[in-house]
């Protein structure tokens, strides 16, 4: 009987480009841009046929192994195609990700829909994707509100019941809310990628793509504290995974629902945004400042972290506060 993780891998492989495939489709389709002509009618919403990059193979891996390990625990399926059925996928969801945030649940369903993907051209599993939209978009009162950034006050309370609580990961949260890194980035970032003259951090982001942001002063003091040579924390997905947990536990700790590392990204996105807002810029303008901060380059991603008709006034002591 075949392992959940040996399966969802075949399932991934079925959908994965290599870099040779990547290279003879631009040729055979003349293009530059693979991902711009896989794109379903040229929208950059839709969730590209294939899967392009070495890193985000890796996360629909990890996010899909424990994601259907799961679900055989629930239903007492081994099978993948037996997994892969609209009940159980909600069943799952239902179970374990509730009060995930808005970026879990897009990530976890992406993962899915590459999975069963892989799996209709295996032959495990027949008909269209049972998963649709959003996960949560079921009913008018279960499993349906977005999870945006924390409210200021609450990431504060996290950060504080870490500092007292995690050495290890205190101010790795505190840089994900005030620098707004992807945890990835920040397990791997390096003594060289920090520019203390000039207060910001220099590094390579999702993609491989340069990205510059700018780091308060006393997270440069505290950084300087750690003697390394080469990286701060440790670039490995069991240092991201215990770092989602204990993010998780300090969430549970102090009674926030709803945990998640990405939602300090969240948060800071937010407050950029509110920042930009006071300086005088429109929602456009400060929604895309706020993308190019987050390393995207559109300005409909910034949606997914700060909502249509966002308050940001309610936001401004909060800034204010941090400035001061």
């Amino acid at each position: 009987m075949p392992s959940i993780t040996h399966q969802v891998a075949r399932c991934l492989d079925q959908v994965t480009l290599t870099k040779e495939e990547i290279e003879e489709y631009k040729v055979e389709h003349d293009t530059v841009s693979v991902k711009k002509s896989l794109r379903p009618g040229g929208d950059p919403t839709k969730l590209l046929p294939n899967i392009l990059g070495i890193g985000t193979v890796k996360t629909y891996f990890r996010t899909g192994k424990v994601f259907f390990e799961r679900a055989k625990e629930l239903s007492g399926e081994n099978m993948l195609g037996m997994l892969l059925t609209h009940d159980v996928i909600l069943a799952t969801f239902d179970a374990h990700y509730a009060s995930a945030a808005m970026g879990t649940a897009s990530k976890l369903q992406a993962a899915i829909k590459h999975i069963y993907a892989g799996a209709l051209l295996l032959g495990w599993v027949h008909g269209k994707c049972p998963i649709e939209n959003d996960l949560r978009e079921r009913n008018s009162d279960h499993v349906l509100k977005h999870r945006y950034g924390y409210f200021p006050n609450d990431a504060k309370r996290i950060i504080e019941y870490l500092r007292v609580h995690s050495d290890t990961y205190y101010l790795p949260a505190e840089i994900a809310l005030r620098c707004g890194l992807r945890e990835n980035e920040i397990s791997g970032l390096k003594v060289s990628d920090v520019h203390s003259q000039e207060k910001f951090l220099r590094f390579k982001g999702k993609g491989g793509k340069g990205r510059d942001v700018p780091i308060p002063t006393s997270l440069l003091e505290e950084l300087s504290l750690i003697r390394t040579p080469n990286y701060y924390f440790t670039p490995s997905e069991s240092w991201c995974a215990n770092f989602r947990t204990i993010v998780q536990k300090a969430c549970m700790a102090v009674g926030i629902d709803g945990s998640g590392v990405h939602r300090l990204r969240a948060t800071y996105a937010q407050l950029q945004y509110t920042k930009f807002r006071m300086a005088g810029m429109n929602d456009q303008k400060a929604r895309l400042a706020v993308s190019k901060l987050l390393g995207h380059n559109r300005i409909d991603v910034t949606y997914a972290y700060i909502p249509r008709g966002f308050n940001w006034e309610e936001y401004v002591p909060f800034v204010e506060q941090e400035t001061h």
